[in-house]
């Protein structure tokens, strides 16, 4: 029972692990970038009035952030609905472009 259950406890953990890398799959900087202009018309490089700055954000996080208000886990109607026209590969090309730019310091 103890093999069971220990089994099944990896087995959840790896299928977890791996959707998480999946949130990546895909991802096309320069595509990230095309994008990105709508992101920065609210996102500041140094955040304001409550927006944060998303330059410089991991790219794994800024994914699971976007997948999050996309699937309305994470409430901000506005981000919901920007999120909501997004799919996944534009988010992972999101991700990965903001991630490689620099934090203005």
């Amino acid at each position: 029972m103890r093999l069971v259950l220990l089994l099944a406890s990896l087995f959840i953990w790896f299928s977890k692990a791996n959707a998480t890398d999946d949130l990546l799959v895909g991802a096309d900087l320069p595509y990230g970038e095309y994008l990105s202009s709508e992101c920065l018309a609210c996102h500041q490089p140094m955040g304001t009035d409550g927006i944060p700055a998303i330059v410089g954000l991991d790219a794994l996080l800024l994914a699971q952030k976007l997948h999050a208000y996309r699937n309305k886990v994470l409430e901000n109607q506005v981000m919901q609905l920007v999120a909501s026209n997004l799919d996944n590969e534009q988010i992972a090309s999101l991700a990965l472009y903001f991630s490689k730019l620099n934090k203005p310091n």
